[in-house]
């Protein structure tokens, strides 16, 4: 099974007036990740998460009418490159042939597949900027959350678990790949327990100036 990716997927809200609505308003937080595809088919794991995202402005709303609020509409995703790449005639070129972008919203929600990117830039595509061959980042997908995404698989989801032995008595290296022989499959399910505990903070502003012209207008 190939490696997979440890680096995470960072992002940031934008809001855009020629978009007419927002699809983060309903969101429980987001968190996304991916799972690079080889050009000989292997498909790696899906990456490490990214922390959870939400557009900062949800914090602040206070008195404020949500539908009237400018929440930002587009959520920008700095996808990293592949681990091992080379830069010929200006084109990122990799053993990695594509990108598969992931999210999942809320703790429980499904994984979904948001889309596919080449490494190599062959065409301009629709929702995604490649950066230049200097950046860290392969470039940026814009998530706008306005379709029905398709649900990555299970198997696909949990592969990082996929066919670890507890015990193999002979293992090699061929083609890249780990063998392994004679070995036991199967792990014990554990539980987990968490405590939760309350962080309060100051009074956003809006809220005071509110309150304080609802008590003129009263008094």
């Amino acid at each position: 099974m190939p490696e997979v990716p440890l680096k995470e997927i960072k992002f940031d809200f934008e809001y855009d007036p020629t978009i007419p609505q927002s699809n983060f308003k309903s969101s429980d937080g987001m968190v996304f990740s991916y799972q690079n595809i080889y050009k000989d088919g292997r498909i790696t794991a899906p990456a490490i998460f990214s922390a959870v995202a939400y557009p900062e402005e949800m914090q602040y709303l206070g008195s404020k009418n949500i539908e009237v609020a400018q929440i930002p509409n587009k959520c920008l995703l700095y996808v990293p490159k592949p681990d091992t790449y080379q830069v010929i005639n200006g084109q990122i070129q990799s053993e990695v042939a594509k990108v598969r972008i992931l999210f999942r919203e809320g703790d429980l929600g499904a994984m979904k597949i948001m889309g596919e990117v080449a490494v190599t830039q062959t065409s301009d595509l629709e929702n995604f900027d490649y950066a230049t061959t200097s950046s860290p980042f392969l470039g940026t997908f814009t998530f706008l959350n306005d379709r029905t995404f398709a649900i990555l698989g299970e198997t696909d989801a949990k592969k990082v678990f996929d066919n670890v032995p507890q015990k193999a008595k002979v293992n090699a290296v061929a083609n890249n790949r780990m063998m392994y022989a004679n070995y036991e499959e199967g792990f014990d399910t554990f539980g987990i327990s968490t405590e939760a505990t309350v962080i309060y903070k100051d009074k956003p502003n809006d809220l005071l100036t509110s309150a304080s012209r609802r008590f003129q207008a009263w008094w």
